[in-house]
């Protein structure tokens, strides 16, 4: 067991000791599928679109027909026929000829381009005339330009999103294979804590961090699960453990994580199988101490009391398995900002300050919201948060950081 480990020596604990643990695979419909992550490689088995489309209304033509056409001199085409919407093109276009075709419709054979009927204008019944050029495949898209058959769509590990969806009905795919959603108990552990319609006495506080971990795990597609208030008695602790951990793939223990004498999350965990608890301490600010451990194949983490620090390290750390879980890579995709005045940190240790953010004429400003980690509505104001590493004393005034956000 690592006492006190980085966050770097954390993810690899993570990636090394979690590596056997599997999700099930369900098949679904697609009307379901917004958030689920794709089981399978998705891969085309046709072309889209499956003919050459109009991306206008107006009349298919040879492009090279229509070359050096101008309002002084047009070009002159005979009207052969018109496509209806839906329905197939089955006339050719040859020279000298234009066909009608709808937005969406399919340009006929020999036709490599269609002309805006702004720049036709009728001369005679079943006889126009164009005043521009147009270039090869203007105004249509060909066969297989957005989606080939044999091209992987999505990969294996994708999140769905709603146009995502579109595609897929595109293709015809009604049903697919996603990984099961992640199953994660929480528990809240303390005997100063008590629930949130509970009257409160001096002394007590309400269960915070539980309600704020289902939002989060809801956010990251998992099924969250509460297994209420447990008081710091070893046997009370290690029977809600017990359980949660045969019903959950993860299950986060909120509080209970500190040093201290009625500190038994660490024994609980420990008696409950192998191989226990593998890292007890983080080298980050908030969120020192951590515990990290699988018991049976089964992932516990212990967070900080702390509703900022339990934020942190459930961004920062448990992230990073259920992403593994689901054959993830982890995309953080981060704001650039510019920090609002000196800010200095602890040389030696990682440190994550939570920011709100302002737009300044082109550039987003970056101020940190000052708060003990005990405290509440900073962390509701703040939009997101800043890493500062290890090696550095701190940010400097309008240095350029990366912001990420909740």
């Amino acid at each position: 067991m690592l006492t006190v480990a980085t966050i770097e020596e954390s993810i690899s604990i993570i990636e090394e000791k979690f590596k056997d643990i599997e999700l099930g695979i369900e098949e679904i419909d697609i009307v379901n599928a917004y958030g689920k992550v794709i089981a399978e490689d998705i891969i085309s088995d046709e072309n889209v679109p499956s003919f050459n489309r109009s991306t206008v209304d107006g009349y298919a033509v040879r492009s090279r027909d229509t070359f050096g056409a101008s309002e002084g001199v047009p070009s002159l085409f005979s009207v052969a026929g018109e496509v209806k919407m839906g329905e197939p093109a089955e006339m050719n276009v040859g020279y000298g000829e234009a066909v009608y075709v709808p937005t969406g419709g399919m340009v006929p054979s020999n036709a490599d381009s269609v002309v805006m009927i702004e720049y036709v204008e009728a001369v005679a019944l079943n006889e126009i005339m164009v005043v521009r050029p147009l270039a090869p495949l203007e105004n249509m898209v060909i066969v297989g330009e957005d989606v080939k058959i044999g091209e992987i769509i999505f990969p294996k590990g994708h999140v769905v999103k709603p146009q995502d969806m579109g595609i897929l009905a595109a293709l015809g795919i009604v049903k697919l294979k996603v990984f099961r959603e992640i199953r994660i108990g929480i528990i809240s552990t303390g005997d100063e804590i008590v629930e949130p319609d509970a009257d409160v006495r001096f002394g007590q506080i309400r269960n915070i961090n539980s309600y704020a971990l289902v939002g989060n795990c809801r956010k990251d597609g998992c099924t969250p699960k509460l297994y209420g208030i447990i008081k710091d008695d070893f046997s009370l602790l290690q029977k809600a453990l017990k359980m949660a951990s045969e019903e959950n793939d993860i299950v986060l223990i909120s509080g209970g994580s500190s040093v201290g004498t009625k500190d038994v999350t660490c024994d609980a965990i420990n008696s409950l199988g192998e191989p226990g608890v593998l890292v007890h301490g983080l080298q980050i600010k908030p969120g020192k101490p951590t515990i990290i451990a699988n018991v049976d194949n089964k992932a516990m983490f212990g967070l900080p009391g702390h509703p900022m620090a339990a934020l942190i390290i459930y961004n920062v750390v448990v992230k990073e398995l259920i992403y593994k879980l689901r054959k993830q890579t982890i995309k953080k995709f981060g704001i650039e900002a510019y920090f609002s005045q000196n800010y200095s940190s602890d040389h030696g240790r990682e440190e994550y300050v939570m920011v709100g953010l302002q737009k300044k004429e082109d550039k987003y400003i970056a101020k940190p919201v000052y708060s003990k980690s005990a405290l509440i509505v900073p962390m509701v104001r703040a939009d997101g948060y800043v890493k500062i590493e290890a090696n550095k004393e701190g940010i400097l005034e309008n240095e350029k950081v990366e912001i990420f956000l909740f």
